[in-house]
């Protein structure tokens, strides 16, 4: 083995040249190539533009089958050992040994800056330095502002999982939802997240897109990151609050919102299902329409079995009948809203009240290939005021959620530890579909 030194750009550098069938490649070491003009002699050997990624020089290989790797050394030349350890040096036989002979001029051999290499280039402990990087005030402003300078130099990255592992939590909040597509959960992970910024937080978010494997998968992961809190609303396939319970223990903090499950603990926030549903219902009779069915969700959310029973009571009070025949369940998405919307046709009935807007516009959708006029013929309401709403034609009235407002409350409430139920009030939003008087 030769060894070569050789200041680049202020900075000492030590090559170590060997042969090829000495090389192993593992972990996290990586080769960059040069290409075969890199040559035999070292002279343009140096003249290659070096590489440097997290704080290692790499080259290879010239023709005659050597490898050249330039390992920063910085403020180590001249000491005995690598500061890690003989064992944290490339693996691989006598490559191995011969390195350990010249140890005393590597700082770094692997992928990962540590606070220990930090402290040995500076000549001071490792929890000075974790001090220093944690912003403590028992550091000198002197000694930080050099860690921190150091740290820049060798591309020192925060091992976050780590420090997390040992402070139990992050800094971190989770946010699981069904479908991040879908503008209404959009919009709370929005607010959620304009709060919890604000107090220093970052947001990882999960979708499950209704699946019960993928949330059980998301609340594992969650919980596995030690998150700080989660932030809910369930998928349609979770039957039950079970799973959430056994996987999150009482450790970590759970507020739901929207779609939530009333036996587990802490915050939720929902919104007012029950009297939003009854508006929209009350409207399509104040319109005149006497036959009025609904597009139900699914019974196992409260906030659907809550619409549900909005619909119920205000034809009750009205002296009308709520007839099970034309209770659609299941029915949330376009495809079902088409198919059901045909069925309550053909059942005699000239309004539908849909728990959401997007089984409403299938059902509209439907209803106007079929050549009935909307509103004349018969009227709809939707849930949710999605933006496409007011942009369609007819344009469809519906019970606007306030989801931005919702998230902010559901981080308002993960950060006060509030453990009560908190309602958003609905509103109204009347448009073409179901003016009977068009």
């Amino acid at each position: 083995m030769q060894i070569y030194k050789r200041l680049h750009n202020n900075t000492n550098v030590c090559c170590f040249l060997f042969p090829l069938n000495l090389v192993h490649t593992s972990g996290n070491l990586q080769l960059f190539n040069y290409g075969q003009d890199t040559a035999q002699d070292d002279t343009k050997a140096w003249e290659c533009p070096l590489t440097v990624r997290n704080n290692i020089f790499y080259n290879c290989p010239s023709g005659n089958g050597y490898f050249k790797f330039y390992q920063l050394a910085s403020r180590l030349l001249g000491r005995k050992e690598h500061p890690a350890g003989p064992d944290l040096l490339l693996p691989g036989g006598e490559m191995k040994k011969s390195l350990q002979i010249y140890a005393n001029v590597c700082i770094f051999v692997g992928a990962m800056v540590t606070i220990t290499q930090i402290a040995a280039a500076l000549g001071i402990t490792p929890s000075t330095v974790s001090r220093a990087l944690s912003g403590s005030p028992r550091v000198k402003e002197e000694t930080r502002l050099a860690v921190e300078q150091m740290a820049a130099q060798l591309g020192y990255q925060r091992n976050i999982m780590a420090s997390n592992l040992r402070r139990g939590r992050s800094d971190i909040v989770g946010v699981i939802v069904p479908r991040i597509h879908r503008e209404f959960f959009s919009n709370v992970i929005g607010g959620a997240e304009s709060l919890l910024n604000e107090a220093g937080y970052s947001v990882l978010i999960c979708q499950t897109h209704e699946r019960f494997e993928d949330e059980v998968k998301a609340l594992r992961t969650l919980r596995n990151n030690r998150v700080a809190g989660v932030l809910m609303s369930h998928a349609i396939a979770s039957s039950d609050s079970s799973h959430v319970r056994d996987i999150l223990g009482d450790e970590i903090p759970l507020v739901q919102f929207d779609r939530v499950f009333s036996d587990l603990p802490g915050a939720k926030v929902v919104s007012n299902n029950f009297q939003g549903a009854y508006e929209a219902t009350a409207h399509l009779i104040a319109q005149g329409y006497r036959r009025i069915g609904t597009l139900a969700g699914y019974m196992s959310s409260e906030a659907y079995a809550q619409r549900l029973e909005g619909w119920r009571q205000a034809l009750l009070n009205a002296g009308e009948e709520a007839d099970p025949s034309i209770v659609f369940y299941d029915t949330i998405v376009p495809e079902t809203g088409r198919d059901a919307a045909l069925k309550a046709l053909s059942a005699g009935c000239d309004a539908l009240y849909c728990a959401g807007d997007f089984s409403a516009l299938g059902a509209i959708e439907a209803l106007r290939a079929s050549g009935v006029r909307i509103p004349q013929d018969f009227g709809i309401v939707g849930t949710a005021n999605e933006s496409f709403t007011a942009l369609m034609s007819p344009s469809m009235s519906s019970l606007a959620l306030n989801p931005y407002e919702m998230g902010r409350k559901a981080a308002e409430a993960f950060l006060s530890s509030d453990e009560g139920t908190i309602v958003v009030p609905m509103e109204l939003k009347i448009r073409e579909s179901s003016n009977h008087s068009l």
